[in-house]
């Protein structure tokens, strides 16, 4: 159990991290690009990611252990962000998406859990780490939410009720769209190797 909660803690630093990329760079490719950092630097390090493990829950102890760990992710990047917030300053990372009606964060939420799925699962299919790559840059260049970014960038921002709701959706989202493309690809693919 330790050492499922080092791992969880870490992906959520590390997609944290990611997100600070994101925000100190103007260029939104270059910042896309870097922000694929992160969930390269998970797989890699075979952290417990939420968004990167939910498409493969399939027992009541997967759900179990996917609702601790995204606890784990969730308030490790948060506590990142109010870090960022203490030393760089606040940013309007959350003000841009609060723009958004609900339905279009729940849409890019659903895009990005179907493109995080599709890091995950093609890497374990191929071992290419542009495989990991593309996905993250083009959900983000997409305009997609992710659930554990989104937790940091709370933590540098105002935190408002329709905000933490918007969590929840994403949450949903990302959930929605790694188990739609995991259903779609494995009725008609081989399964991929554990890695």
């Amino acid at each position: 159990m330790k050492d499922f909660i080092v791992r969880s803690s870490l992906a959520g630093l590390l997609i944290a991290f990611a997100g600070v990329l994101y925000l100190q760079c103007e260029n939104k490719i270059v910042g896309a690009v870097l922000f694929s950092l992160g969930l390269l630097s998970v797989i890699v390090f075979k952290t417990n990611l939420f968004t990167g493990k939910v498409g493969y829950i399939s027992s009541f102890k997967d759900f179990y252990m996917g609702l601790l760990m995204l606890a784990l992710n969730l308030a490790v990047a948060f506590c990142f962000g109010l870090l960022y917030r203490v030393c760089i300053g606040q940013s309007a990372a959350v003000d841009a998406r609060l723009l958004k009606e609900w339905y279009r964060i729940l849409f890019d939420s659903v895009i990005c859990g179907m493109c995080v799925f599709l890091s995950v699962d093609l890497y374990k299919r191929t071992s290419n780490i542009f495989t990991i790559i593309l996905p993250v840059v083009a959900f983000i260049l997409c305009g997609g939410e992710h659930c554990i970014a989104y937790a940091f960038y709370l933590g540098t921002g105002n935190i408002t009720g329709t905000a933490l709701l918007y969590l929840v959706i994403m949450i949903i989202g990302n959930s929605l769209g790694a188990l739609l493309l995991r259903f779609l690809s494995f009725a008609v693919l081989p399964k991929a190797k554990q890695t």
